[in-house]
């Protein structure tokens, strides 16, 4: 009997109503035992309004079709003309021959005693008695099995009494076996699985009491400060929940997920390790760009200088650089003033140098007494030769720090100027006003056979100028300027001079500032000197005055090669900045950058290492072979579908709807009466055997032998208590496990509470899983993709997708982008051939040809203070320790500033990576999320569906088929789906008769 078609029941040909009446109810892949729909005694229905009933049956010799109304087998024809021989074939069969009293066999209420036979029963004064009913129900085997539905919500229910009769949403779908209900309560929702509840709208609870939640809208999350956003699937319509608070389960076996922007895909623990490892390979050390070192989490850098020109402290997280108070160099450029092993040269100017003094045409002042008698060498000074002048003028005596005592004659001129630029002096009438320049350019120390320190300046083998006087080492003091000669005047005179004594004045003196504004002071007047922009500090004591750098500077702004530093901050040119808009890496890397911390409240930036091993951990979970190579790229998995092979989920499905298609032609030949329409099985293999209590098997060779097991597909094993097989030669032999597809496996429940990396332990959120769902087994794993964006907090068991990972990566990225350039312009130290450090410090600029210039060097204060050019002029003694306390003070306060910078910089850094393990691996952990089935409405479709989801930290997945026929009157569908070790499975099917 290929089939039989179903319509209403009305007047015309007897056999054509009976034939047009009875429809098929197949119960496809449950394994029942009614054996084929044309064997066993037959097929009864009733329409619910007396003990009547139309029967069919094949038996023995009979295959009659006629219809009862009382308690013994009809006559061979009644008066009515039924069961004539026109619409019975062969003869009437009698009672013993049907198996009993056969309006017993018409009733609803002897469902339980229905053996190898079918009743469909209804009522025909209810809505919906034109279609074919079951009484709102399925009932098989004695209650293993049923199936309801309700037509005020045109929802499905399928399991035991209480699924039943439990509430239902919208177009909802509940599947449960057991005492307590499963419920689908919300519009569009699914619940599958023991207990399983359902409330929200398009929501799936998957697995032994497994609950929905509304689901949660993660557009962002900030981390630290660092804000994470634009992550695919953020708005999802709704959750796929496989545990509950308390219940959480495991996903094995779940391919590589695609890591991009726009990626929805779930990602798996080799993902994520490989993501992780990549952050933790910490970051490399250069010295002048070469001689590169690995530095791990947890290493010692260690900071020294070996020539002694640097002195580096450590307070806490911060570093100072100084400058050593002695300096030893090799040559030293201030300006035009070039200072080596020869001596000191100034280019245009006065030379001090092995070979002899040559004062280049200007006055060498500050000059001690020299001896006068027949012999000497020693240079004279003024007081010396206006001791020889017969006239003296009354003028006033000017004096610097104490020395070099000048007398200022009547109609002399005295012009205070600076010749470095460091100084900028004004005079307002007869006061003169002494500011450092907005721009400071200073210098530095020793060189080669030249010593220059608070007592002065020393050339070994050469002469000398110090405190305690100046020795030109027996060589000539040349081209000597004329010297101020007064009663107190130091300056050195010539031999002009010395010939001629100067006539006496008394017409006062000049003032002026840089050769302007020329002021005549007389005799009594008072010169005022001053500071007005507080840069300098202005002493007198007596007839002395003193000119000292004030403590605390402040300037305009101040240049050092191509770095230009002023109020809004620091900028290098080309290079990077960091001004009060914000810093700018200047599109250059950030490298060497330290593990950072991976926690929730992290907000350290993450390197590569550690995002290499979060996304080599997620391919490991991936499986499909998937894998990281060095440079950090991801390669895809393969799967097998059919024993074909796919490397993509795209292709996978592919084979999928290959598969359909064949489908598709098999029920063209069942529709063409080449079998049972619409359902039916092709197997010679043996029977599916369901031996655990309330267990469920289906297809050839198929065992559901554990409490409350699922076996689906030929040749699948379900063997432990609320395990679920799904797939051909599926096998789950671990309670509340499941797997899922063509040879699948579990694997037992391994609770994943937290993980060691580089020796810092941390721990994971649903960290006690009841079950594990498989998708795969080793080699033959699968990917599940449109993966809404999880949540990410320390308790969240939601699953992270594609594009979350990918936003991580980018903030890795640019982080390492702003530590690699922070290394090309920091201070490092010379090595030698095998890597160690020296004991120099090398400085080179844009020409490594070209020697490195210290400028915007203050007037030293201590003894060890580096001296500017001004103070050289000025004189080398006081004045150069003054020079080393301003540049030992701006230095400390350049690098105090730089180092907080840097470690808050690496502070961050370290925070944000440990953020993104913790969250990583939580995610490795929680499994995945996707949408709800949904199948196709069109006429002749056959549509496939398989989605997983997730839901704090638990994981599940489902799978169906669906078929809608040419004409649309007949729709049915088969779905499975686990969570936990519980599974659900349905089948679906409806006939509209007009």
């Amino acid at each position: 009997m290929p089939g039989l078609f179903s319509s209403t029941f009305l007047s015309g040909n007897f056999r054509n109503k009976i034939r047009d009446y009875i429809s098929c109810f197949c119960l496809f892949m449950f394994g029942l035992s009614v054996n084929h729909a044309y064997a066993g005694p037959g097929i009864f229905i009733n329409d619910g309004t007396d003990d009547g009933c139309i029967w069919t049956f094949d038996k023995e010799d009979y295959s009659p079709i006629g219809d009862y109304f009382g308690n013994t087998a009809p006559a061979d024809k009644d008066s009515a003309g039924r069961n004539s021989p026109a619409s019975v074939k062969y003869h009437i069969p009698s009672i013993q021959q049907l198996g009993g009293a056969a309006t017993l066999k018409c009733l609803s209420k002897d469902r339980d005693t229905q053996t190898d036979r079918v009743l469909f029963y209804g009522n025909s004064k209810e809505q919906g008695s034109i279609s074919l009913t079951l009484g709102g129900e399925l009932f098989v085997n004695n209650g293993n099995l049923g199936l309801g539905g309700g037509t005020d919500t045109k929802a499905m229910r399928i399991g035991s009494m209480a699924t039943l009769t439990g509430p239902s949403g919208l177009r909802s779908l509940a599947i449960g076996a057991g005492e307590i209900a499963t419920v689908a309560s919300g519009d569009d929702a699914i619940a599958i699985g023991t207990a399983a509840q359902a409330a929200h709208v398009g929501s799936i609870a998957l697995g032994l009491q497994s609950t929905t939640e509304l689901p949660s809208l993660v557009k962002d999350v900030t981390i630290n400060g660092i804000k994470l956003s634009a992550f695919a699937g953020s708005n999802p319509a709704s959750v796929l929940s496989i545990g509950n608070d308390t219940l959480k389960r495991s996903i094995t076996n779940v391919g590589a997920g695609r890591v991009s922007k726009d990626s929805t895909d779930a990602v798996n623990g080799s993902q994520l390790y490989a993501v992780a490892e990549q952050a933790t390979l910490g970051w490399n050390l250069t010295a002048n760009g070469t001689d590169k070192s690995r530095v791990s989490p947890g290493d010692t850098v260690d900071l020294s200088n070996s020539d002694g020109n640097f002195v580096i402290g450590k307070h806490g997280t911060g570093v100072t650089f100084n400058l050593a108070p002695d300096l030893k160099v090799t040559s030293l450029v201030a300006g035009n003033t070039f200072l080596d092993t020869n001596g000191l040269v100034i280019t245009g100017g006065p030379s001090m140098t092995v070979f002899g003094i040559d004062a280049a045409h200007l006055k060498i002042s500050h000059v001690a007494d020299g001896a006068v008698t027949a012999t000497s060498t020693d240079a004279v000074n003024g007081r010396q030769l206006f001791a020889v002048s017969e006239q003296a003028a009354s003028g006033w005596s000017l004096t610097v720090n104490g020395m070099d005592k000048s007398r200022v004659a009547p109609g002399d001129m005295v012009d205070l100027s600076n010749s470095d630029g460091n100084l900028v002096l004004s005079k307002h009438g007869t006061g003169v006003t002494f500011n450092l320049a907005p721009d400071l350019k200073v210098t530095s120390l020793v060189a080669g056979n030249t010593f220059l320190d608070t007592n002065g300046l020393v050339i070994t083998g050469g002469p000398s100028m110090t405190v305690s006087g100046i020795d030109a080492g027996h060589l000539n003091i040349r081209h000597v300027a004329d010297g101020a000669v007064t009663a107190t005047s130091t300056d050195a005179v010539n031999g002009r001079q010395l010939f001629a004594v100067s006539e006496q004045a008394a017409s006062g003196w000049s003032l002026t500032v840089n050769g302007m504004d020329k002021s005549r002071v007389g005799p009594g007047d008072t010169v005022d000197l001053s500071n007005s922009d507080g840069n300098l500090v202005l002493s007198k004591k007596g007839k002395d005055v003193t000119f000292n750098l004030a403590s605390d500077l402040k300037v305009t702004s101040l240049v050092a090669g191509n770095t230009f530093l002023d109020t809004n901050g620091l900028v290098i040119t080309g290079g990077p900045s960091m001004t009060v808009s914000g810093i700018d890496a200047g599109q250059l890397k950030i490298s060497h950058v330290a593990d950072g911390a991976v926690t929730v409240t992290s907000t350290d930036a993450v390197n590569g290492s550690q995002l290499h091993r979060v996304a080599h951990t997620i391919a490991e979970h991936l499986g499909g072979d998937a894998h990281v190579n060095a440079d950090g790229s991801v390669i895809g998995p393969q799967y097998t579908v059919q024993k074909k092979r796919y490397k993509t989920i795209y292709d996978a499905f592919g084979g999928v709807d290959e598969n359909l298609a064949n489908i598709n032609d098999i029920l063209h030949d069942i529709e063409s009466g080449g079998g049972i329409k619409y359902f039916h099985a092709n197997s010679i293999g043996a029977d599916s055997r369901a031996l655990g209590t309330n267990s469920i098997a289906v297809g050839s060779d198929s065992v559901a032998s554990g409490e409350g097991s699922i076996s689906v597909g030929n040749g699948a094993q379900a063997s432990a208590h609320g395990s679920v097989a799904l797939g051909e030669n599926a096998a789950a032999p671990d309670a509340n496990s499941v797997a899922l597809g063509a040879g699948s496996k579990t694997s037992e429940v391994v609770a994943t509470k937290g993980t060691t990396i580089n020796g810092q332990y941390y721990d994971f959120a649903g960290d006690a899983p009841s079950g594990t769902v498989s998708v795969g087994d080793k080699g033959a794993e699968r990917t599940i993709t449109n993966v809404a964006a999880g949540r990410i907090s320390v308790e969240s068991t939601d699953a992270v997708n594609g594009s979350q990972l990918n936003a991580v990566n980018q903030a890795i990225e640019n982080l390492a982008a702003g530590v690699t350039e922070n290394d090309k312009f920091s201070v490092k130290y010379d090595r030698h051939s095998d890597g160690t450090k020296k004991n120099s410090m090398t400085l080179q600029g844009w020409d490594s040809a070209t020697p490195v210039v210290l400028a915007n060097v203050a007037d030293g204060v201590h003894k060890n203070d580096a001296v500017n050019v001004s103070q050289l002029k000025a004189g080398l003694s006081t004045t150069l320790g003054e020079a080393k306390a301003y540049t030992d003070q701006t230095a400390l306060q350049t690098l105090d500033q730089a180092n907080a910078y840097t470690d808050k910089k690496f502070g961050k850094l370290n925070e944000d990576i440990m953020a993104t393990r913790i969250e990583a691996r939580q995610a490795a952990a929680i499994g995945l999320a996707a949408a709800s089935l949904r199948y196709d409405d069109r006429p002749g479709k056959i549509s496939a569906a398989i989605g997983g989801g997730f839901w704090r930290g638990e994981g599940a997945v489902a799978l169906g088929l669906g078929h809608t026929s040419e004409d649309q009157r007949m729709r049915s569908n088969l779905s499975a789906a686990t969570s936990g070790g519980n599974w659900g499975m349905g089948a679906g099917f409806s006939y509209t008769f007009n």
